[in-house]
């Protein structure tokens, strides 16, 4: 877990080290001071990646463009860029501080039936995640009967 922890400038470390771990199944690096750059090394090894279930990026200095290339480097798998666990019922990141890049990365995790299938309630009131964010979750969402979106 290295949530909360400075590792800026170390995202192609990070990447690399995702190329040739096998067993690791959850990396936290949410709040971790991750910039642009450390975003691209990081979808490197994302993108090769078998092993990786949950790679928790949320709530770093990523703007939209940088979400994008993390969401592509993840999309055909079932890899979780917010920390939500497959039989997670709920996720609340109520006040968490999130912004319209989050929102990307939260409507990946919600379009993956194998990331998300089993949530029925997301709170993410009380962000910064934009009108066109709110409206990128809300889509991620939509038609899921009985889903409790609180925004």
């Amino acid at each position: 877990d290295r949530s909360r922890t400075n590792l800026k400038g170390s995202g192609a470390t990070i990447g690399e080290a995702r190329k040739a771990n096998s067993s690791l199944k959850k990396l936290n690096m949410y709040r971790c001071e991750l910039v642009p750059e450390d975003a691209k090394g990081l979808a490197g090894g994302l993108a090769v990646n078998t092993a990786l279930t949950s790679c928790n990026v949320l709530q770093n200095s990523m703007d939209i463009a940088t979400a994008e290339m993390l969401v592509e480097a993840v999309k055909d798998k079932d890899i979780s860029l917010c920390g939500i666990n497959p039989d997670q019922a709920e996720a609340n990141f109520r006040n968490w501080g999130l912004g319209p890049g989050d929102a990307l990365l939260l409507a990946s995790d919600l379009s993956k039936a194998g990331v998300s299938t089993a949530l029925t309630h997301l709170d993410v009131s009380v962000n910064f995640l934009s009108d066109e964010g709110k409206s990128v979750v809300r889509q991620a969402v939509e038609g899921r009967a009985g889903f409790d979106l609180k925004l």
